[in-house]
């Protein structure tokens, strides 16, 4: 793994569930696991019409060096943009990589 790809700067969040709010809603909020560099690819775009609206949903794939715990919860937060995680590949199976496929809804 070359680290001169690695020039974006992330955080990982986990989600947290905190206390009901006034409408007896669940909340969550989200916590930082780690900041790491990453190299963040996008690889697709769909625009498509939500409740009247045109949203737009865009996947990256996003590298990072490998590290243990993450899951499929969590989000990536780059810059104002959070990108969040829907499967995670082990690249190779040798431990070194991490591949997170990552889904951005921009609305």
């Amino acid at each position: 793994m070359q680290a001169g790809k690695l020039r974006h700067r992330v955080t990982i969040q986990q989600p947290v569930e905190s206390s009901p709010n006034e409408y007896n809603e669940d909340t969550i909020t989200w916590t930082d696991v780690c900041k790491v560099w990453a190299e963040i690819v996008p690889t697709t775009a769909a625009e498509f019409q939500r409740n009247e609206r045109i949203s737009m949903d865009s996947t990256h794939v996003v590298t990072i060096r490998y590290r243990s715990g993450l899951d499929s919860t969590m989000r990536v937060v780059y810059d104002s943009r959070n990108l969040n995680i829907d499967s995670i590949i082990n690249k190779d199976e040798r431990g070194i990589r991490l591949e997170l496929v990552c889904k951005e809804e921009v609305v």
